[in-house]
């Protein structure tokens, strides 16, 4: 609700381009294009020059966009103020569905002359990954309706515990984009709040993220040799670093902590670990714990992390005034005797939305 348009869109092309792997040259940059289209289509870049001169979208049109600004309708937008705009934009943006997106693009392509055989190759590439998002539940989430849910406020009121299933069946194309994209919204819109001083308490926000490295590097994940992810790095590295000042705390769950991108990591003060194999992990395992890790001096630490018994971890908390608390620990956490609940005990207690 409080994200503008244009910061928005870029991220959306950049997150899911690089979770999908659009090759950077053609396919992100037709990819930026048609949503762009989409949303000068339907009047959703309200501060862009188009929209502004636009006969129609520049203007507030109907009953709900008046109440929404306060202005009747037929007030240009250009006398609005931003959050006036800002919340035309949401209304308008609620007639956006992925299913336009598909469509404008295969508008696009079959365009093309047949004899562009690259150009059509690469819109294909496209809509081969959108086909994923636009099948059952997944399709109504990103469906067009008043009926929209903001994700940024399913956590605010006295309810404040959110809990969003990536999909135990969906495919990983599907769960990466669905976690790490909800990430961004949920994280941005917050930052755009404080930034405003419209949360000016302490209102905080923690974020866990289980799989982690599935959400950070996309399917690159699957592949040590992928080099893919830097883009959803890049704006998670941005989150991780500038979090402490507007209130929000991640915690990161990971089997292969070598796969979390390096300003993610080097963002995390407290860390927890346990058994570990992979070397790559004990040199990350080992830098977090401040011991070396290279040469021989702290070998007896590496072979420790494989050789912990099970219920056993390392534990350090850095962020303090004192060195001597600063050590790194072995400890073994206390587990719940309690049974995992179902989805029906989940929503009695916590509520659901059914789509």
């Amino acid at each position: 609700r409080y994200i503008i348009p244009e910061i928005q869109l870029a991220a959306f092309v950049d997150i899911f381009g690089n979770v999908a792997q659009l090759g950077v040259k053609q396919q992100k940059h037709r990819f930026y294009d048609a949503v762009e289209e989409i949303y000068l289509q339907k009047g959703i870049l309200v501060n862009d020059p188009k929209i502004l001169a636009d006969p129609v979208w520049g203007k507030v049109s109907g009953r709900a966009e008046a109440a929404a600004c306060g202005y009747p309708a037929g007030t240009s937008i250009r006398s609005l103020s931003l959050h006036e705009r800002q919340e035309v934009a949401v209304l308008r943006s609620q007639t956006v569905s992925l299913q336009d997106l598909f469509k404008e693009i295969e508008k696009r392509r079959d365009a093309m002359p047949a004899r562009d055989q690259i150009g059509r190759g690469v819109l294909d590439g496209i809509l081969e990954r959108l086909k994923s998002l636009l099948r059952g539940a997944t399709a109504a989430q990103f469906d067009a309706g008043p009926d929209a849910t903001d994700v940024a406020e399913l956590g605010m009121g006295e309810k404040s515990l959110l809990i969003l299933e990536g999909g135990k069946h969906l495919d990983q194309f599907s769960k990466a984009w669905l976690l790490s994209w909800a990430g961004w919204i949920i994280y941005t819109d917050m930052m755009q709040q404080k930034e405003r001083q419209l949360i000016t308490g302490d209102a905080e926000l923690v974020m866990f993220f289980e799989e982690a490295n599935i959400i950070f590097t996309g399917l690159g994940a699957q592949d040590e040799n992928n080099k893919g992810g830097a883009t959803v790095a890049e704006q998670y590295d941005n989150m991780f670093r500038d979090s402490r000042k507007y209130g929000v705390r991640f915690v990161v769950i990971t089997q292969s902590p070598a796969l979390i991108p390096a300003g993610v990591r080097a963002s995390c003060s407290s860390v927890f670990l346990g058994y570990l194999t992979e070397p790559d992990d004990k040199d990350v395992a080992l830098a977090a714990i401040a011991r070396s890790e290279k040469g021989f001096h702290d070998e007896p630490w590496r072979r420790f992390i494989s050789d912990q018994g099970i219920g056993m971890n390392l534990g350090r908390l850095p962020y303090t005034f004192e060195r001597t608390e600063m050590r790194p620990f072995l400890f073994r956490p206390l587990m719940l005797n309690a049974k995992e609940p179902s989805d029906v005990e989940i929503a009695a207690v916590l509520g659901s939305i059914a789509l």
